[in-house]
Protein backbone atom coordinates (compact mmCIF):
# COMPACT_ATOMS: atom_id res chain seq x y z
CA UNK A 1 0.00 0.00 0.00
CA UNK A 2 1.02 3.22 -1.28
CA UNK A 3 -0.21 6.92 0.62
CA UNK A 4 1.42 9.66 -1.35
CA UNK A 5 2.53 12.69 0.47
CA UNK A 6 -0.05 15.41 1.34
CA UNK A 7 -0.43 19.17 -0.10
CA UNK A 8 1.03 21.30 1.83
CA UNK A 9 0.06 24.87 2.87
CA UNK A 10 2.84 27.58 2.31
CA UNK A 11 3.73 27.34 5.59
CA UNK A 12 4.24 23.45 5.23
CA UNK A 13 1.49 22.02 6.71
CA UNK A 14 -0.65 19.03 5.13
CA UNK A 15 -4.08 20.22 3.97
CA UNK A 16 -4.71 16.87 2.52
CA UNK A 17 -4.90 13.33 4.08
CA UNK A 18 -4.79 11.18 0.62
CA UNK A 19 -6.12 7.60 0.34
CA UNK A 20 -3.90 4.61 0.38
CA UNK A 21 -3.49 3.12 -2.86
CA UNK A 22 -2.59 -0.61 -4.10
CA UNK A 23 0.38 -0.96 -6.37
CA UNK A 24 1.19 -4.14 -7.89
CA UNK A 25 4.63 -5.60 -8.79
CA UNK A 26 6.78 -3.93 -6.45
CA UNK A 27 10.08 -5.47 -5.58
CA UNK A 28 11.63 -5.19 -2.24
CA UNK A 29 14.48 -5.38 -0.89
CA UNK A 30 15.88 -5.02 2.20
CA UNK A 31 19.20 -2.93 2.12
CA UNK A 32 19.86 -2.90 6.15
CA UNK A 33 19.32 -2.71 9.67
CA UNK A 34 20.52 -1.01 12.46
CA UNK A 35 19.81 -0.40 16.31
CA UNK A 36 20.18 2.88 18.03
CA UNK A 37 19.94 2.03 21.72
CA UNK A 38 21.15 5.82 23.20
CA UNK A 39 17.81 6.83 24.45
CA UNK A 40 15.83 4.10 23.84
CA UNK A 41 15.12 0.88 21.90
CA UNK A 42 14.72 1.76 18.21
CA UNK A 43 15.42 -0.31 14.76
CA UNK A 44 15.72 1.60 11.83
CA UNK A 45 15.49 -1.07 8.70
CA UNK A 46 16.44 0.52 4.86
CA UNK A 47 14.27 -0.43 2.01
CA UNK A 48 14.99 -0.60 -1.53
CA UNK A 49 11.39 -0.77 -3.84
CA UNK A 50 11.51 -1.39 -7.17
CA UNK A 51 8.17 -0.09 -8.65
CA UNK A 52 6.51 -0.32 -12.13
CA UNK A 53 7.17 2.44 -14.78
CA UNK A 54 5.00 5.48 -14.58
CA UNK A 55 4.18 5.46 -10.89
CA UNK A 56 3.33 8.43 -9.19
CA UNK A 57 5.41 7.88 -6.21
CA UNK A 58 7.22 11.25 -4.58
CA UNK A 59 9.52 12.10 -2.04
CA UNK A 60 7.71 12.22 1.41
CA UNK A 61 4.76 9.01 0.55
CA UNK A 62 4.34 6.24 3.24
CA UNK A 63 4.60 2.98 2.53
CA UNK A 64 3.26 -0.28 4.07
CA UNK A 65 5.16 -3.51 3.14
CA UNK A 66 3.61 -6.48 2.75
CA UNK A 67 2.17 -8.32 6.15
CA UNK A 68 3.02 -5.63 8.12
CA UNK A 69 1.45 -2.80 10.22
CA UNK A 70 4.34 -0.13 10.45
CA UNK A 71 4.43 2.75 7.87
CA UNK A 72 7.73 3.12 6.11
CA UNK A 73 8.75 6.92 4.82
CA UNK A 74 10.08 7.10 1.19
CA UNK A 75 13.11 9.12 1.88
CA UNK A 76 14.98 11.28 -1.04
CA UNK A 77 13.65 11.33 -4.31
CA UNK A 78 12.48 8.39 -6.42
CA UNK A 79 14.73 7.59 -9.51
CA UNK A 80 13.40 6.70 -12.89
CA UNK A 81 16.02 4.22 -14.64
CA UNK A 82 16.55 4.86 -18.15
CA UNK A 83 18.67 3.35 -21.07
CA UNK A 84 20.19 6.16 -22.85
CA UNK A 85 20.48 3.76 -25.86
CA UNK A 86 17.13 2.16 -26.33
CA UNK A 87 14.97 4.77 -23.82
CA UNK A 88 13.86 1.51 -22.24
CA UNK A 89 12.06 2.83 -18.50
CA UNK A 90 11.95 -0.60 -16.68
CA UNK A 91 10.67 1.48 -13.60
CA UNK A 92 11.47 3.63 -10.60
CA UNK A 93 13.85 2.42 -7.39
CA UNK A 94 12.61 4.31 -4.25
CA UNK A 95 14.33 4.27 -0.87
CA UNK A 96 12.36 4.03 2.42
CA UNK A 97 13.04 4.06 5.67
CA UNK A 98 10.91 2.17 8.95
CA UNK A 99 11.50 2.89 12.36
CA UNK A 100 10.36 0.53 15.25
Amino acid sequence: MVKDAPAIDRTGDPISDPAPRAVDGVGIELMSTRSDTERRNTTISEYRLFFPAGDPIAAGAHIQLPGDTVWSRVVGKPHNWHSPLTSWEPGTVVLAERVA
